[in-house]
């Protein structure tokens, strides 16, 4: 098989370097700015399922008791996450290991006592309450929820390819930021908070040259998809930036 000869005359090809058009284009990345509201809603779900099943329960004083306790435990433990932060996820697993063992034990020695001295000294708390006392629990978290939606409706952080809008308030008043040169930082401040499923929340640190102060963004719901669209916004500003040198 013979050969094509290369042609000394021909002018060498260039490697082609990527446009921004190349990569599509990348739509703006809205983070909003949500308050601990949506933290809540393990208690809030719980508070529907006991209102549920008290509903179809009866007056069982047994029944109420352990629905009671369940309630209270787990909106102990959100209402421990708000107050504190756990940084060590080791800490939140062995909290919650031993409460939820212990609740479990107890709820078992309600119904079919086996350590009757041991929980003696619990035998007198008894947190009862009716099902409607569940479902309104559920319906002002609902309600908080429609009130955190307005909110981010007007508190929110709008990415572009060149600059950072910062969006506060009904007026909308606004402040904007250049993208040349700024960085970010992503910090999980609540383990509970960054693993609680359709949360996953963290901080997000945005640091530019010419401010003093950095920009805090916390509670930033879905922290990893936010620093995965963050870098796919910074790699097309990098190519747009090479692109626009001149060429030696």
């Amino acid at each position: 098989m013979s050969e094509s000869p290369l042609n000394p005359t021909a002018p060498s090809e260039e490697p082609h370097t990527p446009q921004p058009e190349s990569l599509g284009h990348v739509p703006a990345l809205i983070v909003r700015l949500w308050p601990k509201v949506p933290v809540l809603y393990p208690a809030a779900l719980i508070a529907l399922l006991c209102g549920i099943v008290g509903m179809f329960s009866g007056e069982s004083e047994n029944m109420k008791q352990a629905l009671g306790l369940v309630f209270l435990t787990t909106l102990t433990l959100c209402l421990f996450t708000l107050t504190f932060d756990i940084g060590l996820t080791w800490a939140l697993l062995w909290i919650s290991g031993v409460v939820i063992v212990g609740l479990i034990l107890f709820i078992i020695n309600i119904f079919h006592p086996f350590l009757p001295e041991f929980f003696s000294w619990l035998n007198h708390l008894k947190p009862i309450a009716n099902y409607q006392f569940y479902l309104c629990i559920f319906s002002i978290w609902v309600l908080l929820m429609i009130v955190g939606l307005v909110y981010v409706s007007f508190h929110y952080v709008r990415f572009e390819s060149n600059e950072i809008i910062v969006v506060a308030g009904i007026m909308d008043k606004r402040r904007r930021y250049s993208t040349t040169g700024f960085t970010y930082t992503k910090e999980v401040t609540d383990v509970f908070e960054h693993y609680l499923p359709f949360i996953r929340s963290g901080r997000l640190v945005l640091r530019f040259p010419n401010e003093e102060e950095p920009l805090v963004l916390d509670n930033v719901m879905g922290i990893d998809t936010v620093i995965k669209r963050l870098e796919l916004l910074t790699s097309v500003m990098a190519v747009a930036g090479n692109s626009q040198q001149p060429r030696a």
